[in-house]
């Protein structure tokens, strides 16, 4: 299994308004990775609040929200 520090990747669904994370979609190590499963989830559940981060960031310093 790997450790959190391996998976720096996460994309998360959170609450309106980014108000409160609702769930963690995924956790992985690379980033061509984490932004396929991003954007298949987009794809799924338009509408609703994803995020991309790296960390405690996103990818480029800046939020990858829609």
């Amino acid at each position: 299994m790997a450790l959190p520090d391996d998976l720096p990747f996460t994309i998360e669904l959170w609450s309106p308004g980014y108000r409160r994370l609702e769930e963690t979609v995924a956790r992985v190590a690379d980033f061509l990775t984490a932004k396929a499963a991003y954007d298949e989830l987009l794809r799924r559940r338009p509408g609703e609040a994803i995020m991309l981060r790296q960390g405690l960031f996103a990818p480029g310093g800046a939020l990858l929200v829609l």
